[in-house]
Parts: C-alpha cells; sequence; structure tokens
C-alpha cells in the first residue's frame, strides 16, 4: 500500500521526510496522517510521493538515494524524478552511447583522410594525435578546475568534481 511504501521510503538513509497522500514520514513513523494539504498528492492514473533529501542532491550521495529509491520493492510501479534523477539517467544515457559515437566518429574519421590522401597511415596518424590532443584538454581541465590551479586568475572556487 502507499502507506507502507511511504514508511518505507521514509526510513532510507538520505531521506529527511516522506509527503503523500496518506500523511507524512519521517524515520518509518507516519508523523501526520492524511490530511486536506495530502490531497495535492492525487492524480488521475495515480498517486505521487514527495521525497525529501537530507542529503545534496547532486553528490553521490544523492546518486545513491535514488539508487535506493529505484530499488526499493513497491506495490506498484514507482518512477523517480529530480534533480538527483536527471543527473543519474544523464550519466547513464553518455555513458551507454559513448562507446558508439566514439566509434563512428573513428570510423568516419579514417574513412574520409584514406579517401583525401590514399594512405592508411596518415589515417592512423591523425586519430592517435587527436587522442592524446583531447587526453591533454581533459588532462588540463581537471588540473585548472577540479583541482584548482589558476583559480585565483581566473576568478573561480573548485570544488574538487567535473560534472556532466
Amino acid at each position: 500500500t502507499i502507506d507502507q511504501y511511504s514508511a518505507r521510503l521514509s526510513h532510507l538513509p538520505g531521506v529527511a521526510r516522506v509527503d503523500s497522500l496518506t500523511g507524512s514520514y519521517i524515520g518509518g513513523q507516519r508523523l501526520i496522517g492524511p490530511n486536506p494539504g495530502s490531497l495535492r498528492f492525487a492524480g488521475q492514473q495515480g498517486t505521487w510521493l514527495s521525497v525529501v533529501a537530507s542529503v545534496e542532491p547532486l553528490s553521490a550521495l544523492g546518486e545513491h538515494l535514488v539508487h535506493e529509491v529505484r530499488t526499493s520493492p513497491a506495490p506498484f510501479q514507482v518512477l523517480v524524478s529530480g534533480r538527483s534523477a536527471e543527473l543519474v539517467d544523464s550519466k547513464h544515457s553518455v555513458a551507454s552511447h559513448l562507446p558508439l559515437a566514439l566509434g563512428l566518429i573513428g570510423i568516419i574519421t579514417f574513412v574520409v583522410l584514406f579517401l583525401f590522401t590514399g594512405s592508411v597511415v596518415m589515417p592512423l596518424k591523425a586519430l592517435v594525435l587527436n587522442l592524446l590532443s583531447l587526453t591533454a584538454t581533459f588532462g588540463a581541465m581537471v588540473w585548472i578546475f577540479q583541482e584548482g590551479h589558476l583559480s585565483g586568475l581566473l576568478g573561480f572556487t573548485p570544488v574538487g568534481t567535473l560534472d556532466t
């Protein structure tokens, strides 16, 4: 039921409160029963719950909380949204499509350069140098922005991470 599911979610680490059609829950216990404000959680084809996190949404803990909510047993289909879920879904989409994109770029670059030059070595050299150039670019991004070198010169505060 919605009541049991809401109580279970409110007991997850990183959850401050769960609001649902059946009331508000903290630490696995219902604190406030259904009230006129609870009606906002009713929909024509289902209901929705508000899971208020006690962790930063765009952090590793926020991503872990999304995973916990999605894998928590539910008596009905569950869809998760919000900033953390969007980040998790975006990272998954990029990671799952990246090999295909890189493969296509490599093959097309090789074929076009082969057709222009008639050489097999030149396209291979170009691909290797492009790979080295990208590696150096990402290394510079980490050194400057993630580790904070040149932050005084460029006027930013390093946060220790780079997000997609």
